[in-house]
């Protein structure tokens, strides 16, 4: 039951990361598009990796 409560907000970080890729497919793949569309949104403040790693600090407190 605990796997079903959390599949929620799994499925929006999914989404989050779905939409990144989906920009990168359908990017004309120059070096300056990958970085402004993916690499600044993932690792900028607040960005994608700090809050992936606070999701996974939270899951796995909820876990305990």
């Amino acid at each position: 039951m605990y796997m079903v409560s959390r599949y929620v907000r799994a499925k929006k970080e999914w989404i989050k990361f779905k939409r990144q890729m989906n920009l990168l497919s359908k990017s004309n793949m120059r070096i300056e598009d990958v970085i402004a569309n993916i690499v600044y949104p993932v690792f900028e403040v607040n960005g994608l990796a700090d809050q992936a790693k606070l999701w996974m600090k939270d899951e796995v407190t909820n876990l305990k």
